[in-house]
């Protein structure tokens, strides 16, 4: 059996909780809820507690969970796109919003349906100073720290576990040092706030049960007069446990901020498998068109042979010139289909021979006509505009998108027609 620590930094208070789990059981081993000392004695009392956590029951690893207070969240509206592409373009967004330079933060995202051609998506941004200093405080006690998380969003993912599929309405946490509430639609959550102890808390829910129409739901120090007075549903659900879960239980609200230097003991082979599964990829392709156009080009072959041999029999006959047309019928769809299938490879093999070793592509579309387009990264697009100019096999280079330069890269989307088509 494996435990996992989910540990819960609030703003006054730090919670644990150790879960036992195997591959068909878990179970809660031990659960804390301590008071944070003054700010002069909390490090020492912290780190005093994980101590101790790591000697009575040996995690093999932890969730750390920070308020919402520490996080910066928006929701911005993008165009639709693969979520590799959408962090690289968010780097740009955030500059918009975070008041120190994005290089600052950890951040992630999660990416909800809009409008046709559009999305909605939910950033939330933490310093990176401030997961450091939990961070290194769990490598002191000897714990290794396998995530960072947002105790809000994993504290609701348990709470929309539990209130079944496409829920909308209110979800309001109660931390002990405050109140977090979180806007529902279709299980998706566009709305997140956190309020001090004195709020107006039901004057709060009044107005935003407005705009978001359905239950309200209760979870910790929410006293059972609001409960009952919105018809409200409760639950019992500690957050460090919720934390904790969030590591064996994997969803679309599981948001990590851990950072990168953390998830890799040694060389990271992800750019090596990317690399591969792409050569493969492109070897496979190229090997298919290679096999489909030699079966087509013997199927040609053959009904050319045929139609010599009809012809040689026919001798006028009316019966066998039907025959004879209908074969070459037959022989120029083939050869009409053979030639819009090796533009394709042409294209594909031409890329894969002149673009520069630096430069990788990330989508391609050619149609019948030899239109050709592509977007990529690159560290100057220059070089790879002067080697397509160069190539025989294109003409009519230009681009189709402007470009998009951060951190020593370029991405480029460029058009252009394959020579003779």
């Amino acid at each position: 059996m494996r435990r996992i620590l989910g540990v819960s930094f609030g703003q006054d208070r730090l919670g644990a909780e150790i879960i036992e789990y195997g591959l068909f059981a878990k179970k809660t081993v031990r659960s804390e809820n301590l008071v944070l000392p003054e700010a002069e004695e909390r490090d020492i009392f912290i780190a005093g507690a994980l101590e101790k956590w790591k000697k009575e029951h040996a995690p093999d690893g932890a969730v750390i969970g920070l308020p919402l207070q520490r996080f910066s969240h928006q929701l911005v509206d993008m165009p639709a796109m693969k979520r590799s592409d959408m962090k690289k373009a968010l780097l740009f967004e955030l500059e918009k919003h975070l008041p120190l330079p994005v290089d600052e933060y950890l951040f992630d995202f999660l990416i909800m349906p809009g409008e046709p051609g559009r999305t909605k998506v939910l950033v939330l941004s933490v310093k990176k100073e401030v997961v450091r200093r939990m961070t290194d405080m769990c490598a002191a006690a000897g714990i290794a720290v396998t995530s960072v998380r947002c105790n809000t969003l994993s504290v609701l993912w348990n709470m929309l576990d539990m209130a079944g599929k496409n829920v909308h309405g209110l979800f309001v946490i109660g931390t002990g040092d405050g109140y977090e509430i979180s806007g529902v639609k279709n299980s998706s959550p566009l709305y997140l706030k956190s309020y001090a102890k004195n709020a107006d808390l039901t004057r709060e829910i009044e107005r935003l049960a407005a705009l978001y129409p359905g239950g309200v739901y209760f979870m910790g120090d929410a006293d059972a007069a609001t409960v009952e007075r919105f018809r409200g549903r409760k639950f019992a659900f500690p957050i460090p446990g919720a934390l904790a879960l969030s590591a064996l239980r994997k969803n679309f609200l599981n948001l990590d901020f851990l950072p990168e230097d953390l998830t890799r003991t040694g060389a990271d082979p992800y750019p090596y498998l990317i690399g591969g599964l792409a050569a493969a990829s492109l070897a496979i392709f190229l090997l298919t068109g290679v096999t489909v156009y030699y079966k087509q080009w013997s199927t040609l072959k053959a009904i050319e042979t045929k139609g010599a041999a009809i012809r040689a029999r026919a001798a006028g006959v009316l019966a066998e010139r039907k025959k004879l047309d209908a074969l070459r019928n037959n022989r120029d769809a083939l050869r009409d289909f053979l030639g819009k299938s090796n533009v394709a490879i042409k294209a594909m093999s031409e890329l894969s021979e002149v673009l520069p070793k630096d430069s990788w592509l990330i989508n391609i579309a050619v149609d019948d006509k030899g239109k050709v387009e592509i977007e990529g990264f690159t560290r100057k697009t220059s070089s790879v505009i002067a080697a397509l100019e160069k190539s025989k096999a294109f003409k009519n280079v230009a681009f189709s998108a402007p470009i998009l330069a951060r951190d020593g890269e370029e991405r480029f989307a460029l058009s252009m027609e394959v020579e003779g088509r």
